[in-house]
């Protein structure tokens, strides 16, 4: 959700964004030159955009904290320093968060306002500038099957899915701060006081993250159904929940909507289906397995095209290690779940959105899980399996839990000459193969005419001649790790 979301930014905080997110990777001074050919930008006008930057980092320093500092020097260029307490994503969250087009969408969400009208003169905006934003925000919608009706100021489309949405954004923006009263009026206390009683009755271990998610589900549920706006639970979801309640889900997601005065068994059936799709809901044994005997008892067909999943990624992908077995069917059970009650949402309740770094440094990995998905919907026929960018991402953690995650990809040959013994050499290759492992396929061969390596590693002291060649230090050092890096994505 991170990237479609900052892609309704403005113009401007997209390019402030842009260059923080490029100084905070290492702490270093960057040069105007270096930020300019990123940005694509002359350096008049990047210059101008990193005076914005100290500018926006003094105003974040008043209001949140000393958390950054930006040092900026005239034949330096510019350096930021991140406290150790902090990191990227609070500047992030900050620039989103103050955005006129993010606003907007958090205000049509919540039904804030009744008109355009209404809009923007309690914003004290001009209409043609809400008009512009409500163009980009509706494109942002759209994506995942939604809309926006200018007559009522607010998101159109099925329910369910206005809600998985607003759950993301809402999270993604709204996680850490503690009075989320600025977005509706709430008994906070009394949401508390009801998940209390559900992890009581249900036996549940709840950390504080995973209190704070519920929370976010029964603020969000509440806060929609008292604008008119009720789920509508679809028919083909029965098989997902039990016909009896032994195990009480049910009962006490009751009790804790109609303390807020709901009374709607199609708004609790569907928070019921929303829990069973968060790891800490199956962390408690027989709750776990009341879920799975529930699906399986319904002939649910998550419960078979999981089952489906485990035979063909044992035959196709990688066989699953028995001590995973249980861990790997949980995660696609509730992957599976989500995939089928939600069309062309990439990301999960949390914003975990990463299909495109597995697209630039996985291609393969791409390529081979595409056409396994193919695949099971053909053997299944099921229409979850058309969820493919959600799925890619979910299957990549089930690929990285069983075997190594680069190992569709293409071999980097590296040959390694030092002036030590070999017991320093094989030091330096386990160190590189261990460090880069989640990242690059990497292979150690001798030099002969069989291998032709793509990288020479030497710590021999002489002028290179040859470009494949780079000499290191030991200890390796940032810069070794760097200039290898670097040279080997240029190979991919």
């Amino acid at each position: 959700m991170d990237s479609k979301l900052c892609s309704i930014l403005n113009n401007r905080n997209q390019i402030l964004l842009k260059i923080i997110t490029s100084i905070s990777q290492e702490e270093r001074w960057y040069s105007v030159k270096e930020i300019s050919l990123e940005l694509d930008l002359v350096e008049r006008s990047t210059q101008r955009y990193i005076n914005m930057v100290y500018d926006l980092i003094e105003e974040y320093t008043r209001l949140e904290g000393h958390y950054f500092i930006l040092k900026v020097k005239k034949n330096k260029g510019m350096k930021l320093i991140i406290d150790q307490n902090a990191n990227f994503s609070l500047l992030k969250n900050y620039i989103c968060k103050n955005d006129e087009n993010v606003q907007l969408l958090v205000a049509l969400l919540f039904d804030k306002y009744t008109s355009v009208n209404d809009y923007t003169k309690k914003n004290d905006l001009g209409k043609n500038a809400v008009l512009s934003s409500l163009k980009k925000v509706e494109k942002f919608l759209t994506d995942f099957n939604l809309g926006i009706s200018t007559r009522s100021f607010s998101v159109t489309g099925e329910e369910h899915q206005v809600r998985v949405v607003m759950y993301s954004v809402t999270w993604m923006l709204y996680s850490l701060d503690d009075n989320l009263k600025m977005l509706a009026s709430m008994d906070e206390a009394k949401i508390n006081s009801g998940i209390d009683l559900m992890a009581e009755t249900l036996y549940l271990n709840l950390n504080t993250i995973e209190r704070r998610e519920i929370f976010f589900m029964l603020f969000i549920g509440i806060v929609r159904f008292r604008k008119k706006h009720e789920v509508v639970f679809k028919e083909e979801w029965d098989p997902y929940l039990p016909k009896d309640d032994s195990s009480q889900i049910l009962s006490v997601l009751g009790k804790i909507y109609n303390n807020h005065q709901i009374f709607s068994v199609a708004e609790i059936r569907f928070l019921a289906l929303s829990l069973t799709m968060r790891a800490y809901f199956y962390s408690q044994s027989s709750l776990r397995n009341y879920i799975i005997k529930t699906h399986r008892d319904n002939g649910s067909d998550i419960f078979s095209t999981t089952g489906l999943f485990m035979e063909e990624f044992s035959k196709s992908i990688s066989e699953i290690p028995k001590n995973k077995y249980e861990s790997v069917f949980m995660h696609v059970f509730r992957s599976h779940l989500f995939a089928k009650m939600y069309k062309n949402v990439t990301f999960d309740y949390n914003s975990n959105y990463f299909y495109e770094y597995i697209s630039e440094h996985f291609p393969n990995y791409i390529r081979k899980i595409q056409g396994f998905i193919d695949q099971l919907y053909i053997k299944s026929g099921n229409e979850l399996f058309l969820e493919k960018i959600f799925l890619i991402q979910r299957y990549f953690m089930v690929l990285s839990a069983v075997k190594n995650s680069v190992v569709y990809e293409k071999y980097i040959k590296i040959y390694l000459r030092t002036s030590g013994p070999e017991i320093l050499e094989d030091e330096i290759k386990n160190y590189i193969a261990n460090y880069f492992s989640d990242q690059f396929n990497i292979e150690f061969v001798e030099m002969n005419y069989l291998q032709n390596p793509d990288l020479i590693l030497t710590n021999i002291i002489s002028k290179p001649n040859d470009e494949k060649t780079i000499v290191i230090n030991y200890p390796l050092n940032k810069r070794d790790i760097s200039a290898i890096r670097n040279y080997i994505e240029g190979l991919l």
